[in-house]
């Protein structure tokens, strides 16, 4: 077919439509029903379910950070209040006594003691203040694991060296130091 009509000024010129027809009717069904194929149907499901993991991936990464550092305050946190306790204590004592053998330290209060030690990976205060002597665990090796507990003596009854290790769950290990002064003795 030849095109024998000219464009006038500022119209597009005319354009053939031979052969346009079998590509509408290749796009178009043939029985115009409207609704989804099961392949449309898939793809959409397919690609949802790649969206969806690639969204997630950060949530559950962020979730990881999130519980290691939950377990690593835990663990600053068992650390910081045996310390503490040993603090006070200590600085209420008359005088200590370390047992190299037992690996513990006994503070010696007025009329009474308070003994503390490691045991296996726990961490415990005998306080033989109370009638029967009561124990209590300060770290129960659970969270937490007691890995050195060293009492070094500085000055007799004066003034002592602590240091504490802790490992917690995910391996990474809380170290603390401290020198306590003993003001009563």
């Amino acid at each position: 077919m030849k095109l024998k009509a000219k464009a006038k000024r500022g119209q597009a010129p005319p354009v053939s439509t031979k052969g346009a027809r079998p590509l509408l009717r290749w796009l178009r069904p043939q029985n115009d029903e409207r609704g989804v194929t099961m392949i449309e149907l898939l793809c959409v499901v397919i690609i949802s379910a790649i969206a969806l993991v690639g969204a997630a991936m950060p949530f559950y990464a962020e979730q990881a950070f999130w519980r290691t550092g939950r377990e690593r305050t835990g663990s600053q946190r068992d650390a910081q209040f045996v310390m503490r306790t040993i603090a006070r204590t200590a600085r209420e004592g008359t005088g200590y006594t370390i047992d190299l053998a037992t690996n513990s330290v006994t503070f010696h209060l007025s009329g009474c003691d308070q003994d503390f030690q490691r045991v296996g990976s726990r961490f415990q205060m005998v306080d033989h203040c109370t009638l029967p002597a009561e124990t209590r665990v300060l770290i129960d090796g659970g969270a937490s694991d007691v890995t050195q507990f060293t009492v070094t003596q500085v000055v007799a009854n004066r003034l002592v060296d602590i240091q504490l290790e802790i490992l917690q769950g995910n391996q990474e290990r809380e170290q603390l130091h401290t020198q306590i002064f003993l003001r009563n003795a």
